[in-house]
């Protein structure tokens, strides 16, 4: 009898910047929500500096980007910010990877966490549930600073529509909000900010509007909330 295992998961890294952990005091938390698209630097800034408490100090901290996919091109951007000691970026594309004690050591070490776009069914299968997921909050709880945009924005809300079972339009969740298309993810994060909200990515440009109604309609027509906000 030939068994086959899984191979091992591998994590891919990218570190900009100083490798020694810089720990200084924390005065978040914040959040950087970015609907996706173009990035907006001040915003991710603006996090930065939430978390340092200051806009000229000289308090650095670290910064991790997740992924699930993809490469190293926050790193430098980031890296060139105000008040910025290093950038490592992690792509995880297993949830064995978001499991593995180095893994979570990183990012729990970190003081900014920013999850970068993607696809959000990535983010729940590798994700929720494991140790990275509570390293991040960790981060959050200690004062600093979780952000995401696109697919790192979606997985923020406590409703996530999660894409797993394909990516709904508006016209299609409008005719029909249980189309197969439509499913959601729960528990992923909880911020204390982020109850009773469903985060909506790429708004203007995808057209959304519609289907964010069939979303939020879903989570008071099933039970899970009384009211919903749309982000």
């Amino acid at each position: 009898v030939v068994v086959c295992l899984p191979a091992e998961a591998k994590v891919t890294r990218y570190l900009t910047g100083n490798a020694a952990d810089v720990n200084p005091p924390l005065f978040g938390p914040a959040h950087d929500l970015g609907g996706g698209g173009t990035d907006w630097d001040p915003a991710i800034q603006w996090m930065i500096d939430g978390v340092r408490g200051c806009t000229s100090c000289a308090t650095k901290v670290d910064v991790v980007v997740l992924r699930s996919s993809g490469s190293n091109g926050y790193n430098a951007p980031i890296f060139a910010m105000t008040g910025v000691d290093s950038v490592e970026t992690l792509v995880i594309t297993s949830a064995l990877d978001g499991n593995k004690p180095d893994v979570e050591a990183t990012v729990r070490n970190a003081e900014v966490v920013f999850f970068a776009g993607g696809d959000q069914c990535d983010y729940v299968r590798y994700f929720k549930g494991t140790a990275v997921r509570t390293a991040v909050e960790s981060v959050y709880a200690r004062g600093g600073g979780v952000g995401g945009t696109s697919a790192g924005l979606a997985i923020q809300s406590e409703f996530v529509y999660d894409g797993c079972a394909g990516s709904a339009t508006s016209s299609q969740a409008l005719a029909n909000p249980y189309a197969h298309s439509i499913s959601f993810t729960y528990d992923f994060f909880l911020w204390p900010n982020m109850d009773h909200t469903l985060a909506e990515t790429h708004f203007v440009v995808r057209d959304r509007m519609g289907r964010l109604m069939a979303f939020l309609a879903r989570q008071v027509k099933d039970g899970l909330t009384g009211w919903a906000l749309g982000v």
